[in-house]
């Protein structure tokens, strides 16, 4: 009787939902932003690899970033973001974390810095320096991809987010619970609603959508 229990509840764990995706799909589909003030000559390379890259040589527009047009974005720790935040690029990292939990931030950068700024380095999901090999380069941005079209990837995010909350292991459970059913029955709406009346803090409520809808979007496509 406890094994059939098993079997069933084991169906219904996030990461045993498989989402095929070719990498070459992949390329054609993803958004890459390098944010850096200086020419970045590795872009060419890569772009004549298929991947669709833009370079910012300042922050332009976060809302781009919030909104999640972005996939993986390279980020200088110098000389950018100073006239949108007092810590500059530290400041910019902060806020798109917060913002867009969903993309993968990648410290780039090719100068040393006092200790206090290792801060940056440990808030990204990566570092890189600028002098890597475009092939290096490649090769980092291909493993994040694969690593972000996947089921694991979101519900590992927003488990993190829930466990900073404080949220304990049994409401986590019920939050796997939800979403799988809102995946295998195409049903966002029912999803957000349920979180929506589950949670009270909003940007915890907004950070679960956000990455949420990237995941549905990602099984429907």
């Amino acid at each position: 009787m406890f094994d059939a229990i098993w079997r069933w509840f084991k169906r219904k764990q996030l990461e045993d939902i498989q989402i095929t995706t070719d990498l070459n799909e992949i390329r054609k589909r993803a958004r890459i932003l390098f944010i850096d003030d200086e020419d970045v000559p590795q872009i060419k390379v890569l772009k004549k690899e298929g991947y669709a890259i833009d370079q910012w040589k300042d922050i332009k527009n976060l809302k781009n970033i919030e909104d999640g047009d972005y996939d993986i974005i390279f980020l200088d720790i110098g000389g950018v973001g100073g006239g949108y935040s007092r810590e500059g690029a530290i400041g910019i990292l902060k806020d798109i974390k917060k913002s867009n939990p969903s993309v993968a931030l990648i410290a780039f950068s090719g100068q040393k810095f006092a200790i206090e700024q290792t801060k940056f380095f440990q808030l990204a999901d990566d570092v890189l320096n600028k002098d890597a090999r475009a092939i290096e380069i490649k090769n980092r941005i291909e493993d994040f991809l694969k690593e972000k079209f996947s089921v694991t990837f979101y519900w590992t995010r927003i488990k993190e987010l829930l466990n900073h909350n404080g949220v304990d292991s049994s409401k986590i459970s019920k939050v796997e619970h939800e979403l799988y059913k809102s995946l295998t029955g195409k049903d966002h709406k029912s999803f957000v609603s349920w979180v929506k009346k589950s949670f009270k803090d909003p940007e915890l409520i907004a950070s679960i959508i956000n990455l949420s809808t990237k995941l549905i979007e990602l099984n429907t496509k």
